[in-house]
């Protein structure tokens, strides 16, 4: 499973860049210590965010020693900043980098931020329907939808059918029907003669999960569990002059903290 998952990654990350050796001694440090991009306040929860240091030392690493080309780093997350740009502590850091001042790192909260910082021109979006109906659109996203962490969260979802279980097997979720339920954060760009659109997409996910679920070494249900739920996904799509989709790709798959999902048991024939 581990070897599959990445050779599917293999297909769309044309180049994976190495942490530095210092990165994950310093990712822990900040953590500790709370310094950005680790979560900085000491008021609740414990120290986290040792993760997204790793990644800012890796991008920073990178930008340093390839400085004769501009780098864009792209992150809804906010631990490194928002709408507003760079969070002010990596601003800082970025200036005093002991290489020098490190600035042709230039960061965006979104993909469509982005493009509009490359686009020459705003371009129309699409229509809703175009979207909806679009066959690339669809086959990107369930392919999303079955690469990453959503099918996991469908999948152990699927163990509340058999509540006295103590170890559940299940099959990983393949999308029986994916519906569009809104947009959010629509914008199009035209550049160098090709339009290109980027959005937030709220789905509504039909799937089955063929689950075992034990209880020692009673077996407790063994059968197949339909989960239906929202989840939703960041998109960017390539466009015609008639706003007709010609590629689709997604570049985040999220489901909602908290989501309810609809979970039942399929009666076979």
């Amino acid at each position: 499973m581990i070897c599959d998952y990445q050779r599917r990654l293999e297909c769309v990350v044309s180049e994976v860049l190495q942490t530095p050796e210092s990165a994950a001694r310093e990712a822990l440090i900040r953590e500790a210590e709370r310094r950005a991009p680790a979560e900085t306040r000491w008021d609740s929860k414990p120290g986290r965010g040792a993760r997204d240091v790793a990644i800012w030392l890796t991008v920073v690493d990178y930008a340093a020693r390839n400085r004769e080309e501009n780098h864009y780093f792209v992150s809804e997350d906010r631990a490194f900043g928002g709408e507003s740009g760079l969070a002010p502590d990596l601003v800082r850091e970025l200036k005093e980098h002991t290489s020098g001042e490190v600035g042709n790192l230039k960061y965006f909260a979104r993909v469509g931020d982005l493009l509009s910082h490359l686009a020459g021109e705003p371009a129309d979006f699409p229509d809703e329907s175009k979207i909806s109906e679009s066959e690339l659109v669809a086959s990107a996203v369930a392919q999303a939808v079955e690469d990453s962490d959503a099918s996991s969260v469908f999948g152990d979802s699927a163990g509340s059918v058999a509540p006295k279980a103590r170890m559940y097997q299940y099959t990983y979720p393949i999308p029986q029907a994916v519906e569009l339920l809104r947009i959010e954060k629509p914008s199009a760009y035209r550049m160098q003669g090709f339009g290109w659109a980027a959005f937030k997409a709220v789905w509504k996910l039909s799937t089955e999960v063929e689950l075992e679920a034990h209880n020692g070494d009673e077996l407790v249900f063994e059968g197949l569990v339909s989960v239906t739920g929202p989840f939703e996904t960041m998109l960017v799509c390539e466009l015609d002059s008639l706003l007709n989709i010609t590629s689709a790709e997604v570049t985040e798959v999220r489901v909602y903290r908290g989501a309810t999902l609809s979970i039942s048991a399929v009666e076979r024939a």
